[in-house]
């Protein structure tokens, strides 16, 4: 993540794989919903 640019933590890393699955099937609703709720903590 350093060699791309990234300082520090990187956030949501952990749900980036989940994330990306809803994004592919086109279920952006969920993926929104989704990360609002990360945002949240």
């Amino acid at each position: 993540m350093a060699k791309a640019g990234f300082k520090g933590k990187v956030p949501y890393i952990g749900s980036w794989a989940s994330q990306a699955k809803l994004a592919s099937a086109g279920k952006w609703s969920d993926l929104v919903n989704k990360q609002k709720k990360l945002k949240k903590g």
